[in-house]
């Protein structure tokens, strides 16, 4: 067996994810935001909805040079996020924490394209994006990482996922980012 992991081990290690998140989500929704608060996380998730990492791509790409070569990476990465996380949510089909107990002012669920939690787009695509950013612009380290890491941050205070969505979906941006940017690096330069 060396090595091997069985599907019951996989779906005990699952299942104790599961309770561990849903305990923390009914801890974070016991202890909601305020009104003000919810409107400033709502604005963050928003920002996460990709039109700024879109904007961002076209800024890059007008640029020219070395600045090109991010926009590249962040559109290829942003189109293997996307594939990946589409796969792995028609799979899994893991309700978001909003659809198990009720979450005050939820607009943001309704706009959602699909229902499922696991992993987190938002945080796999924030993830890429930093990454390869922070790969060709390292000066900006300190700017860049906080921007990914509160957007996951108000999708989870929000219930719109588990920690897990985002921890997972983030880690799978990162080696995206990295994988995108290394790839790219190599080809162009």
């Amino acid at each position: 067996m060396g090595g091997r992991v069985s599907s019951a081990g996989l779906e005990s290690v699952w299942g104790a994810v599961s309770r561990l998140d849903l305990c923390l989500a009914v801890q974070m929704h016991a202890r909601l935001p305020s009104r003000r608060s919810r409107r400033v996380l709502v604005a963050l998730s928003r920002v996460g909805d990709g039109w700024l990492w879109g904007a961002l791509t076209m800024c890059l790409w007008v640029s020219g040079g070395e600045l090109s070569r991010a926009g590249t990476a962040i559109l290829c990465a942003g189109a293997v996020c996307c594939l990946t996380m589409w796969l792995v949510k028609s799979r899994i089909h893991r309700p978001r924490p909003c659809d198990l107990m009720p979450y005050p002012d939820q607009p943001l669920h309704a706009w959602s394209w699909d229902p499922f939690s696991f992993p987190s787009g938002h945080a796999m695509n924030g993830a890429a994006v930093c990454t390869i950013l922070c790969l060709q612009f390292p000066a900006f380290v300190p700017v860049l990482v906080w921007l990914p890491l509160a957007i996951a941050g108000a999708r989870v205070a929000l219930g719109l996922h588990f920690l897990s969505d985002v921890v997972v979906g983030g880690m799978i941006g990162w080696v995206v980012g990295l994988a995108v940017f290394r790839v790219l690096s190599g080809v162009v330069g």
